[in-house]
């Protein structure tokens, strides 16, 4: 469990280095064993470094550090970037309390 909790401090610290012209995905299997939370990370796809909510196996979800998920990313041109900033429905701060919500509750 620990270990893959390093897992998610070395893709935090991967996100933070990229360079601001890059769309985060967050994707993994689509199967029965997916948490409520992953399923809204990845219904809000893409991000960018700035509004990424978390990092996979980071304790922000229900599955915590067992989560199964990857984040794939991709350079692209800086205007995209920045208009994918501009087209996601939240800001950081709220994919995050909405999470937190879905981690006490169970659902959004």
């Amino acid at each position: 469990m620990y270990v893959d909790a390093l897992k998610s401090f070395y893709e935090s610290a991967r996100i933070i280095a990229f360079p601001a012209n890059v769309l985060i995905t967050w994707y993994g299997p689509m199967d029965k064993r997916k948490c409520v939370s992953c399923d809204y990370i990845i219904e809000n796809n893409p991000y960018v470094k700035h509004n990424l909510p978390t990092t996979p196996r980071s304790g922000l979800t229900i599955c915590l550090t067992n989560c199964r998920d990857r984040l794939l990313v991709r350079r692209v041109e800086p205007i995209e970037a920045k208009e994918a900033l501009e087209e996601a429905p939240k800001a950081r701060s709220g994919y995050i309390k909405d999470l937190r919500k879905i981690k006490r509750q169970g659902h959004l």
